[in-house]
């Protein structure tokens, strides 16, 4: 874990610093990260050993703004990397860090450089992505040892002919900024290999392009290309060409294509694309590995992919394919093939050639009939198979044995196919929304299951065997026809899970045994229309001491108390939405766990008030309380989140609430005869017993002021925050008492003139 330290200016770090001093094989370095500082320590400079030997000076994630005077004494610093800081400004005593190679100002808010970077004449890698430069700084041009330079994310609108004097770059970003066209200078750079222009606005590339012989990866993704430069055809030596997310439609033959050789990937992921010539992939057949074709309008794949005799990775995710040709057999080193969102019904018989394939994915297609295509297929690790029509999976897929990931989601399953039972290294198993009526026993044999996922089903009973499955961490059952869980010498067992979904079923009440479940850190119990619901959060839950999420949404539950959730130490997040509560009690804010809480989820309910100790849970950084008919604090304050200025809001009203409410008893005292305020404690609801009471205390006429002002007492001491003049001015219209309400209300809006 790393040490977050935090300097004050009056701390000696001449004794700290060497303590995080760390040895390299090119000398020592120095991790600053972290550690909420606004200027490089004192320390770094004031030793002369350190600063004669430092060799690398990390400075991330603080709050510098600029580069200290001293940083000249570092004369043999290799590296100094300060990203995500404040810097506005890079001092040029940095000139004298001659043996500087690598500098990192990435996250910052520099707008330029200065031009004593030029000495540093070591410098091989420049990194400034993420600032606010609007131009390439001019003293870069000057740098001309530079390998590496990334400018990405910042407002570069172009580059001066002067790139060219950079000979030895190899490498260059200027992905995501403002660019409209490249600078043919640039490409006489030879020894560039890599090109980033991603994330601008570009149409067409340099016809000097063709001169970037060197060039093997290029990015021209996220821009305004609309066809494929014919200058790119030209780059014999490219083996990386990235160019998603355009607006190519069509990609027609071009006798340079020839050239394309040398292409190891390719991606036009995201392009308007509905039509490319075969005759492309000819000369990338003998080295193409990975072809992405996602999000296009393709309405079927060319034979001629089979030619790709060294594909090894196939994404053609959403377009409007409706078949899968035969000869992508001969396709043999293919181990990825990712066609989810298209229209395929079937699977060629030919595809069970393809003896490396591991991950399959055909989600979201028309198929309903699973043939037995893929039962050789035992290399298979990931199938995804899910939103199709399918009911059962054929018996000969039982030869899968090294399947991992299985997902049969959306489907028509009314039981877990045989041959499933046979998926020994099965991890993760998916069957939600299905017609799930029964799970085999068998199910437990499956023993290196972590995930089982079963939610939107009917299934009425788990079996015991389940429960065999001692690596479990996810189970989730929800919205079935569950009655009742696994005894608990059984449940215990899975001593692993820590998430668990059993909301939305039949039971009668809260399935207990869910306490052996030590280990469990997420509890999802949301009951809906159909189904019995809490009114109180079940005592069970002070026996899961890992918990850290619970939910219990859509229940009865009428209030939150500090019982059972006290007793969970770890508990950062409870989601009590759509249930009907009246009130937070202020147990509830005092409990000592409850205080670490940083999600509380309450909307839907029928709050009024929060009460007065609501600021203790000072660690909460997400409030909803949308759609209650809260009044205190009004939902502007409650809206923004914080604790602190709720609770202030809070003590702030309840305090002119009392104090209103002691000058309405005032007033009162004397307005009402001894029936009427017997009337009144009807009204109130207030315990006979107690009424009595008073009544035998002040009996005598003259104490008829003392009666009415403990009967008001005692109406305030029994409704606590609820207990406000509004409250009290209502009653008083009940019973008929209008002279005296009108006399308060006056009382209070006068306050209220006085006050604004």
């Amino acid at each position: 874990m790393e040490k977050k330290l935090r300097f004050e200016d009056s701390l000696d770090l001449d004794k700290t610093i060497p303590d995080l001093i760390e040895q390299s094989p090119n000398g020592l370095v120095l991790k600053l990260c972290s550690s909420s500082l606004s200027k490089i320590p004192n320390g770094v400079f004031s030793s002369s050993d350190i600063a004669k030997e430092l060799s690398s000076l990390i400075l991330n994630d603080n709050s510098l703004e600029e580069l200290d005077n001293d940083i000249y004494k570092l004369k043999n610093l290799q590296i100094l990397s300060a990203e995500n800081n404040r810097i506005h400004i890079v001092n040029s005593a940095i000139y004298a860090c001659k043996n500087l190679q690598i500098i990192n100002l990435s996250h910052n808010d520099l707008t330029d450089l200065p031009n004593d970077l030029v000495f540093l004449s070591q410098l091989k890698q420049l990194i400034v992505t993420h600032n606010q430069l609007e131009e390439l700084p001019k003293v870069v041009y000057k740098l001309k040892g530079l390998e590496l330079l990334s400018m990405a994310s910042n407002k570069i609108r172009y580059l001066s002919d002067e790139i060219c004097q950079l000979q030895k770059l190899i490498d260059f970003d200027l992905g995501d900024n403002e660019l409209t066209c490249i600078n043919s200078k640039l490409f006489t750079i030879h020894s560039l290999k890599t090109l980033a222009v991603q994330g601008n606005q570009l149409r067409n590339v340099p016809h000097l392009m063709e001169d970037g012989v060197c060039l093997r990866k290029l990015d021209l993704s996220n821009n305004n290309f609309d066809f494929i430069p014919v200058e790119i055809l030209e780059l014999k030596s490219l083996r990386h060409l990235n160019m998603s997310d355009n607006q190519i439609m069509r990609i027609d033959w071009n006798e340079r294509m020839t050239n394309l050789t040398s292409v190891l990937e390719m991606n036009l992921k995201g392009n308007d694309l509905n039509y490319f010539s075969p005759l492309i992939l000819q000369p990338l057949r003998d080295t193409l590995k990975i072809l992405n074709l996602n999000e296009n309008k393709l309405d079927c794949l060319p034979q001629q992919i089979g030619d790709l005799y060294y594909l090894e990775e196939l994404y053609a995710e959403n377009n409007l394919i409706k078949e899968i040709p035969d000869e992508i057999a001969f396709c043999t080193k293919l181990r990825i093939i990712n066609l989810n969102q298209n229209k395929i019904d079937s699977l060629p018989v030919e595809m069970k050639r393809l003896n490396n394939l591991h991950i399959l994915e055909l989600a979201n297609n028309n198929i309903s009939l699973f043939s037995n295509t893929l039962a050789t297929l035992t290399s298979l690790k990931k199938l995804i198979l899910s939103h199709n029509e399918i009911e059962d999976l054929p018996l000969e897929m039982s030869n899968s044995t090294g399947m991992e990931y299985l997902d049969l989601s959306f489907n028509k399953f009314k039981t877990l196919p045989y041959c499933a039972y046979s998926m020994i290294k099965l991890k993760v198993l998916n069957l939600q929304n299905n017609q799930l009526s029964l799970l085999h026993g068998e199910v437990g044999n499956l023993f290196e299951l972590e995930e089982i996922r079963l939610d939107e089903n009917i299934l009425e009973i788990l079996p015991k065997e389940m429960c065999k499955l001692s690596l479990l961490r996810h189970l989730s059952v929800s919205n079935n026809r569950l009655g009742k869980l696994p005894k608990e010498k059984y449940l215990r067992k899975l001593e692993v899970l820590e998430y668990l979904n059993v909301s939305g079923n039949y039971f009668e009440s809260f399935p207990i045994q869910i306490k052996s479940l030590i280990n469990l850190k997420s509890l999802i119990y949301n009951q809906y229309d159909r189904n019995q619901k809490l009114e109180e959060l079940p005592e069970e839950l002070s026996q899961l001491s890992n918990l850290e999420n619970a939910e219990f949404k859509y229940n009865a539950i009428w209030q939150i108390d500090a019982e059972p959730l006290s007793h969970l130490p770890k508990i950062k997040s409870i989601h009590l939405n759509n249930n009907k509560i009246e009130r937070i009690t202020d147990e509830f804010c005092k409990a000592e766990n409850i205080q670490n809480i940083q999600v509380l989820s309450l909307n839907g309910n029928l709050l009024t008030n929060l009460p007065l100790n609501f600021d203790l849970l000072a660690n909460l950084k997400h409030l909803d309380l949308e759609d209650n008919p809260v009044r205190l604090p009004p939902s502007t304050v409650c809206t923004a989140g914080n604790v602190r200025t709720i609770g202030s809001f809070i003590r702030r009203a309840i305090s002119r609430n009392d104090a209103l409410l002691l000058r309405a008893f005032e007033l009162l005292k004397d307005k009402m005869n001894k029936h009427e305020l017997r009337y009144l404690a009807h009204k109130f609801r207030l315990p006979e017993v107690e009424v009595t009471a008073i009544e035998k205390k002040h009996n005598a006429k003259q104490e008829l002021h003392q009666r009415v002002l403990a009967i008001l007492h005692l109406w305030r001491q029994e409704n606590g925050e609820e207990a406000n003049v509004e409250r009290l001015i209502h009653i008083l219209y009940i019973i008929g008492l209008e002279e005296a309400a009108e006399l308060i209300r006056a009382n209070l809006i006068y306050t209220q003139i006085v006050k604004f």
